[in-house]
């Protein structure tokens, strides 16, 4: 099944009945290169641009996302950052497991792991995604003119209970890429890998958004519309089902009638908003007016519950503290709570508490109160609008260096 050479290594794909997708049909060749090599920015280079001038990629915001993040702008503001590159290699051969509810997390993978030099078998979503298939067509198209990353490149799809070919890709990777819930990640980790095999998991986490009232309230028009496309798109863009899109947004500072003032607004607004430029299901409804019901039946405390339009749902969590992850959140509802001191953020942010958006809090508020607080979650504060903005620095890796290694030289 392994075949080793002097310069390659070979792993070759067995048939299986359980294989629904595998591109090229082929071996896989094992290419290891230094971060940021020039052959792997030059093949993103026309990724990007293939992917922005294709008519049917235009129909979907993540896949045109993928795109510009691959852009040669931003690929050399990236390695820029690192400084010892020319004493790194990639650590080899990297197996992705992609998480099936969003549909291009496992391109972001993909392409980590090869800025970071290695070779690549990614298992994709098993969710018949259109903007997977368009994404598979211009990938090999453009691959065709790069034969290293032909080579060492594969994307494939099985039934995660073929326990065969995941410990076949596990027990040959130098590096695991894990995306999925807790339970999944767990089984993944029990699978045989290589002894120095490197894992890195991503695993079931949640993020959440604060608002401060008097910032909000002093917006113009213009700067405000921007903000409720901004809260719109950290809401709506991933259905809410990526880690990294908010589920509760914390009211800050303000008076108690400008805070209910400037709060009613807001889901006013975004609530119009999104029915105007989010497509909903009624599954999606039925849904959210279900777990609003669960919500009301297990809180100890009345919290108050509303439904909008239909497209949001807004739950008061002021008084009942709970766990965030014991609310089942989805495709526009959103907890929320008031507070007057950034210290009462504590009970929230606990280590699966992923990303704080933020609006109208400085940067160095948040300084102190990480200095102070010393919270043990919170891996990421970036501005509202940039909440599923992914970087090569996620969930406190840095995927660079940690899908690479450093050679000494003394």
């Amino acid at each position: 099944m392994l075949k080793s050479g002097a310069a390659v290594t070979l792993i070759k794909i067995p048939k299986s009945k359980s294989l629904k997708f595998f591109s090229n049909n082929r071996d896989v060749v094992l290419n290891i290169s230094q971060p940021f090599a020039q052959e792997r920015i030059a093949f993103l280079k026309s990724f990007s641009k293939n992917i922005l001038s294709n008519n049917n990629a235009k129909n979907f915001p993540d896949l045109v996302t993928f795109g510009y993040w691959c852009r040669p702008s931003n690929i050399k503001t990236l390695k820029n950052f690192y400084d010892d590159i020319e004493v790194r290699l990639g650590l080899g051969l990297a197996f992705h497991v992609a998480p099936s509810n969003v549909p291009m997390n496992f391109a972001f993978s993909f392409v980590f792991s090869l800025l970071a030099g290695n070779s690549n078998i990614v298992r994709i979503p098993s969710k018949g995604f259109d903007q997977i298939g368009i994404f598979l067509d211009i990938f090999n198209e453009t691959v065709k003119g790069y034969p290293e990353i032909f080579q060492s490149t594969i994307f494939i799809n099985y039934d995660s209970s073929d326990q065969y070919l995941t410990e076949l890709f596990s027990e040959n990777a130098d590096a695991r890429i894990i995306w999925g819930g807790d339970q999944s990640v767990s089984a993944l980790k029990r699978t045989r890998s290589k002894e120095r095999s490197v894992d890195v998991v991503f695993s079931d986490r949640y993020s959440g958004s604060i608002i401060d009232v008097n910032a909000l309230s002093a917006l113009n028009d213009k700067e405000y519309k921007r903000f409720i496309h901004n809260v719109f798109n950290d809401i709506f863009l991933m259905d809410q089902n990526a880690c990294s899109s908010p589920r509760v947004f914390f009211w800050h500072g303000g008076t108690d009638k400008s805070f209910t003032k400037i709060q009613q607004k807001l889901w006013a607004d975004v609530s119009e908003y999104s029915r105007k430029n989010y497509s909903i299901q009624p599954s999606q409804v039925i849904s959210k007016f279900n777990n609003a019901c669960i919500h009301s039946i297990k809180s100890e405390k009345l919290n108050s519950i509303k439904l909008h339009n239909g497209y949001l749902f807004t739950q008061n969590i002021s008084n009942n503290f709970q766990k965030l992850d014991t609310f089942e959140i989805n495709s526009g509802y959103v907890l929320e709570t008031r507070i007057k001191d950034l210290s009462e953020l504590i009970p929230y942010i606990d280590k699966k508490f992923q990303t704080l958006s933020y609006f109208g809090i400085s940067k160095f508020q948040f300084k102190q109160f990480i200095e102070t607080h010393k919270p043990t979650g919170v891996d990421r504060i970036t501005p509202i609008g940039s909440a599923l903005d992914i970087g090569i620095v996620w969930d406190g890796y840095d995927l660079i260096r940690t899908l690479s290694r450093i050679i000494q030289i003394s």
